[in-house]
Order: C-alpha cells, then structure tokens, then sequence
C-alpha cells in the first residue's frame, strides 16, 4: 500500500497516512508550528496529534483576549468508558480551563436509532460511565451544560 492508498475511520487506520492530503481533502490548515504556551504544555498539541485546524485562530483570539468560546463534544453512551473517551474529556478539560463553557450531547437517539438501546439504558450509562468519569477527570459542573438528545428533540423517524 503507498502512501496515497490509505483508509482512515473512526476504527481503524490502514497504511500509511498521507498528512498532507487529509489536509487538502477536508479543507483544514495545519497549526501554526509556535503556539501559546499553554496549548504547548498540552499533550496532544506538543505530540502532533492535533496538527491541523479549521479556524484555529478564533479560539486563540479568544483565549488571548479573554473573551467567551464554547466548547461541543458528544458521546453515545453504548458501552464503558474507555481511554479514547478519556482523551476527549481531558481535551475538553483543557479548554474549560481557558475559559470555555463546555457542551456535551448526550445521543442516547442515536443510541437507540443505530444499536437498538432504550433511552433508559443510555441514560443509566451515560451517568454511571461517562459523566461520573468527566466529573473525576476533573470536569467542572460550572461552564458546563450536558443534555440528552431526547430531552431536547421532538423529531425523529424511530425514536418511540
């Protein structure tokens, strides 16, 4: 496989990836190679796991300026509560710790839509596996707000 023949999902990585063209393709331009100190201390952005960006600057503006920014993460409570998640929390504990109120869907319609699950077993997992670890990981109940789909939609094909 070369470099130009790669697949890349959210479950795997086959062959090598082509940085450059992910950077074409999606329409996104690569980090500055000097950013503010406090996102250099951060893991993913002093390993180059988050290398590029889609209007990057608007959040480094805000943080120099000390101005307000959200933060939206979701996550589909279906299983345990596992490394990969915690990468997400602790990215959006870094972000709330310069300033950002954090948003956090809960797709407990997504759940039931794509793997058959009651809106009553996600609710229960998302407490027991996933907002009980972000609270833990350090999460702040201020500058948050984490919502369930189902308690804000009242449209969907298969949702009871």
């Amino acid at each position: 496989m070369n470099k130009e023949e790669f697949s890349l999902n959210p479950w795997e990585v086959v062959g090598e990836v082509n940085y450059e063209r992910l950077v074409k393709e999606f329409g996104i331009k690569l980090l500055a190679s000097k950013l503010p100190k406090q996102f250099q201390d951060n893991l993913p952005f002093r390993r180059g796991i988050i290398f590029a960006h889609r209007d990057f600057e608007r959040i480094l503006e805000c943080v120099e300026k000390k101005k307000k920014f959200v933060m939206l993460t979701g996550l589909m409570p279906t299983g345990r509560f596992h490394i990969g998640h915690a990468i997400i929390a602790k990215q959006m504990i870094f972000y709330q710790s310069l300033g950002a109120k954090v948003y956090i869907a809960v797709a407990d319609i997504e759940a039931y839509n794509a793997r058959s699950q009651s809106l009553e077993e996600s609710k229960k997992i998302a407490f027991e596996e996933y907002i009980s670890n972000y609270l833990a990981l350090g999460l702040k109940k201020e500058n948050c707000e984490i919502y369930f789909q189902s308690n804000r939609s009242k449209n969907s094909e298969k949702y009871p």
